[in-house]
């Protein structure tokens, strides 16, 4: 889970994480714990976000998961990608200037 403080100190937003793991009986016999083709894309490259390290879902653009396999041992072919969250939250939208009336 993540807070970060709305502008203005409006308040909060708190981020939940889905944590991608893999039952203990499908670790024996693949080996591995986590799904590569459900974060690799057709270059065979993952996008992980650049700051929180989530990593994006091939199944749309706006799915990130904490991986934390990839973590620890990354992946060959990486592209650093922003997640929503980082985006909005590191490189906000410049303010509209007041429009004169």
């Amino acid at each position: 889970m993540s807070a970060y403080p709305l502008r203005d100190g409006a308040g909060l937003l708190v981020v939940n994480a889905l944590v991608v793991e893999t039952p203990r009986e499908a670790q024996a016999g693949s080996g591995s714990v986590w799904n590569p083709a459900a974060y690799t894309d057709g270059h065979g490259i993952v996008h992980q976000c650049a700051h929180c390290r989530k990593v994006r879902r091939t199944s749309g653009p706006r799915h990130w998961d904490w991986v934390p396999e990839l973590v620890a041992d990354r992946p060959s072919l990486v592209s650093h990608d922003l997640c929503e969250v980082c985006l909005d939250f590191y490189y906000p939208a410049p303010a509209e200037p007041p429009v004169a009336g």
